[in-house]
């Protein structure tokens, strides 16, 4: 069971999941050239709480029905390693098993949430960005943004990570662009600053890229790059910036 500060938002407002499932799930909907269906992500341990309080009031004869549910403790739902989706015909069963995710609850053999699946890195064929029969893999932006998007939702998009108080602020200075290459959910591309930490997706970055490029503050332009050499120097920078004190509200 994880808080939300262990989870990253899912494009397209489809809920939160953990930095390696949002990976997938975002190479997934490059794969599909739109946003995989999504009905529940990472749930909120009270959320759950009510689910798993409703089923058991199910099973022991209450007159309403449930789905299946299990305690915060034990949901993978809480863990944000769980999703339910609409998007799970054979075809599709079929690229999410590719990229990690399985159906998991079976009765006495039989599947009876063709809806839920679960993520096990280990599964994934793709994971760390390259297919498992080697290879770079390529990752277009999904067509929600592709074809729709002006460069003014671009520039709204990304001004929600870089907000204009953190670039008026004098420690906007200590902001710093992360970039890291790694078989693990570190893989990427990252940006910190007192008190937080974002993971780019592929098309954020993009807009990114585009925004400093298109934007006049030197400050966007002059924000410095560091890759660190080992995974734990990655961990110790994330944790370095994310237990700065962040900058007061101008």
């Amino acid at each position: 069971m994880i808080g939300i500060e262990g989870t990253y938002a899912l494009n397209g407002g489809r809920g939160r999941a953990t930095p390696q499932c949002v990976w997938s799930i975002h190479r997934i909907d490059a794969q599909l050239g739109r946003y995989l269906d999504i009905n529940s992500a990472w749930r909120d341990p009270q959320e759950q709480e009510r689910l798993y309080s409703a089923y058991r009031a199910y099973v022991n004869g209450g007159p309403t029905w449930a789905p299946i549910a299990l305690s915060p403790e034990q949901s993978v739902h809480c863990k944000g390693e769980a999703i339910d989706t609409d998007d799970n015909n054979a075809a599709m069963t079929r690229i999410l098993n590719d990229n990690g995710w399985f159906h998991t609850v079976f009765r006495n053999g039989v599947l009876v949430e063709p809806w839920h699946y679960e993520y096990d890195y280990k599964r994934d064929k793709y994971f760390g960005g390259t297919p498992a029969g080697g290879g770079s893999m390529p990752l277009p932006v999904p067509k929600e943004w592709d074809e729709m998007a002006s460069k003014q939702e671009i520039k709204d998009a990304v001004s929600e990570v870089l907000s204009d108080s953190w670039m008026q602020h004098e420690n906007a200075s200590l902001i710093v662009i992360i970039t890291y290459t790694s078989n693990t959910w570190r893989n990427g591309k990252h940006i910190a600053g007192p008190g937080w930490f974002h993971t780019f997706t592929p098309e954020e970055w993009e807009f990114f890229t585009w925004y400093k490029s298109a934007n006049g503050q030197r400050f966007l332009k002059d924000i410095p790059t560091f890759t660190p050499p080992t995974d734990r120097a990655f961990d110790v920078t994330r944790d370095f910036y994310l237990r700065m004190a962040p900058a007061p509200k101008a």
